[in-house]
């Protein structure tokens, strides 16, 4: 895949659509006006990319960002070609989601 400008600020684009479709849905089932929780929580957004290519290497070996909790209220991973890239700590333990 080329990136480029154009195609950055196009998926920007869509996701945002897409962020903004799920949090009226979370509103809605939560009972919130979407309204007041868009006003509250929308309109904000960062695009951060990170690329996980396959590695024969063993897990212990393979950098990657350094543990981190994303401060967003809504985050969207992207997960191409069957490569994880998400880990979730859970009671001092690592796993997939």
């Amino acid at each position: 895949m080329q990136l480029n400008r154009e195609s950055i600020e196009s998926y920007s684009s869509e996701v945002m659509r897409i962020a903004h479709s799920l949090m009226q849905m979370i509103a809605k089932n939560l009972g919130v006006d979407p309204d007041k929780f868009r006003d509250r929580y929308g309109g904000v957004q960062a695009l951060a990319m990170a690329c996980y290519p396959a590695c024969p290497v063993a897990h212990d070996k393979v950098l990657g960002l350094s543990p981190h909790s994303d401060v967003s209220l809504l985050t969207l991973v992207w997960e191409l070609n069957h490569v994880q890239g998400l880990q979730i700590k859970r009671h001092g333990a690592y796993g997939c989601p």
